[in-house]
């Protein structure tokens, strides 16, 4: 935790990590790769209430804890420690596949849904869904991550929706539904937590919100 210290608004990030590594049981395969996250998004934040800044592991361990509650397999659990890492530009496939060479996985799997899961690689959110949704370790993940954005989204909603952030949150209402949760690729589990957020958020809307969403979503705004 020594990129924790001295901030003592990482509490909540210290907590996660808490949770997370509980719950994935402390495993050399996930340590190491935690570890491995952990250098690679050095410097990286995540931004909290109250224009706080968290360090973006904290990110990649709600992420992780989300998907570990749909799968309990090692290699979900890597994928999405590391989801972000290639999207940000903090490494390449070089140097993931060295890193893989002291893991028991497929190499191949690894990079190929990571690979999915940069939007760098695709020229729409169609076209990037529909790579997701035929990679059954993409599709997890990228649960897994929508699950875990949609819950910070909530936490801060109050000072998101007054903020240009909103926009972010309306085309998670647009997008995720249009493009993720109308396919039947998309297992149910997933489906049915994933709806209740994006209901959730909806509903939270206020009025003056709702009308610049409806607008949003007509490409008037």
């Amino acid at each position: 935790m020594k990129a924790l210290a001295g901030y003592e608004e990482y509490v909540q990030a210290v907590s996660v990590y808490k949770d997370f590594l509980s719950k994935t049981g402390y495993s050399k395969t996930i340590a190491k790769a935690f570890l491995f996250a952990l250098g690679k998004h050095d410097g990286q934040y995540y931004a909290w209430k109250k224009s706080k800044k968290l360090p973006y592991a904290y990110h990649l361990c709600k992420c992780a804890l989300s998907t570990a509650a749909f799968s309990p397999e090692d290699k979900h659990i890597v994928i999405a420690l590391w989801h972000d890492m290639l999207e940000d530009g903090r490494t390449n496939k070089k140097v993931i596949a060295n890193e893989l060479k002291d893991y028991c996985f497929n190499i191949n799997e690894i990079i190929g849904a990571l690979i999915i899961l940069d939007k760098g690689n695709s020229i729409s959110s169609k076209e990037y869904f529909k790579k997701i949704l035929h990679d059954k370790d993409a599709c997890l993940v990228k649960a897994a991550d929508i699950i875990s954005n949609l819950d910070e989204c909530i936490e801060r909603f109050d000072e998101i929706i007054k903020s240009e952030q909103r926009f972010w949150i309306y085309t998670y209402l647009i997008e995720i539904p249009r493009f993720f949760l109308n396919s039947k690729l998309l297992p149910e589990e997933y489906k049915k937590e994933i709806s209740l957020k994006i209901s959730q958020l909806k509903l939270s809307l206020p009025n003056k919100n709702k009308i610049e969403f409806e607008k949003y979503s007509k490409g008037v705004i």
